[in-house]
């Protein structure tokens, strides 16, 4: 009865994660390897600055779901916190922000390649909503 009990319990918890959970979950597992521009980068301004753009869109609105729904009243000893529930929230933001990052980079270097791995990246969370 007490394995029942403790797998109802379980289950239950399961069932009450929040898509913001697997979000935060899914942005804490992007590794973007470090990629340099060919020399003779070919790339249309048009074309990397709509890359550029798609890509900043979605940083910026998973950003701000983050932020809104996990971020709120939260106590500063439970940001570094490795135990606590919004710890994983503040490294999804903090891999949002260093992605972003990449994203000007790469923006500035005229590397396409670059900004098609962030666009393969983000493009699972792309319609994901919280």
């Amino acid at each position: 009865m007490f394995k029942k009990s403790i797998l109802l319990l379980a289950l239950l918890l399961v069932g009450c994660a929040q898509p913001a959970d697997k979000t935060v979950e899914a942005i804490n597992k992007i590794s973007l390897p470090a990629t340099t521009a060919q020399t003779a980068s070919q790339a249309n301004p048009a074309e990397l600055q709509a890359l550029h753009s798609a890509n900043q869109e979605i940083i910026i609105r998973l950003t701000a779901e983050i932020k809104e729904e996990k971020t709120q009243d939260v106590r500063t000893a439970d940001i570094l916190d490795p135990h606590s529930d919004v710890h994983p929230a503040f490294q999804a933001l903090t891999q949002l922000e260093e992605i972003n990052q990449l994203n000007d980079v790469y923006l500035k270097q005229r590397n396409k390649n670059g900004l098609a791995l962030i666009e393969e990246a983000l493009k699972p969370l792309q319609n994901t909503t919280t």
